[in-house]
This record gives C-alpha cells, sequence and structure tokens, in this order.
C-alpha cells in the first residue's frame, strides 16, 4: 500500500517519533515486502501519535479463536488470596517481543524509509 502523504511539519513530527521507536528498540529498519502506511492522529492533549494502518494486513489476518480471559473472572480467582499486585506497564503493547517469524509483517513506510516493529504494536488484530 502507498504511504499517505504527509505535510511537512508532520514529516518531522514522524522523524521524531520513529527516532525514539528506535533509540528505545521497538523498531529497526527494514527490507521486508510488506509495508503498511502511517498517519498521524492528535491525543487529547494535542500532541501527534503516530498510527500505523494495519487494516489491509488485519484482513489478511486469521483472527485467534480462543478468547482472552474476562477482567471479572481475573478478579474472582483473585478472592481470598493473601497477595497480589498491580502493575501498570508503561506502553504496554510495546514490552511484548514481536514472533520473529512475524517481526516482517509488521513493517510500515514513512517519507524517510521503511521500519518493522520488534516489540508488538498497537493495531494488530491478534494483539493483546
Amino acid at each position: 500500500r502507498r504511504p499517505y502523504r504527509l505535510a511537512p511539519v508532520e514529516r518531522e513530527t514522524v522523524r521524531k517519533i520513529v527516532d525514539e521507536l528506535q533509540t528505545a528498540g521497538i523498531i529497526r529498519p527494514s527490507c521486508s515486502p510488506f509495508a503498511s502506511p502511517i498517519l498521524l492522529v492528535k491525543k487529547k492533549n494535542g500532541s501527534d501519535r503516530m498510527v500505523v494502518d494495519y487494516r489491509e494486513l488485519n484482513n489478511n489476518t486469521i483472527p485467534d479463536r480462543f478468547p482472552l480471559p474476562l477482567i471479572s473472572d481475573q478478579i474472582a480467582r483473585l478472592g481470598g488470596a493473601h497477595f497480589f499486585t498491580c502493575l501498570d506497564m508503561a506502553s504496554g503493547f510495546n514490552q511484548i517481543p514481536v514472533h520473529p517469524d512475524s517481526i516482517e509483517r509488521t513493517a510500515f513506510v514513512t517519507p524517510d524509509g521503511q521500519w518493522e516493529y520488534v516489540a508488538v504494536p498497537f493495531g494488530l488484530r491478534n494483539g493483546p
């Protein structure tokens, strides 16, 4: 899929976001035959979020056939427990590695090159 057009100021924003993601070890340069386009969306605070348009990839992905556990069921399982914890993972999706066989499918294209995720990005059909 062809990349979406970006205004010059948006291109600079994308460069900064890509640089941050690469520095954090979340993405790496790619030569994948796959390439989804990106776009910027405004967050509530007015800053930009880079989003990969994985619609075409998701349309060609077989959905997982097992459901994730319901939160209410998990809370019920804690009944009577003596210890429990609460974890707040920043950028939770990016804490989970992508299976090596699937990394090339996460590729996205920007005006400055092609990249792929090595940690699970937001927006994939079978992501958490």
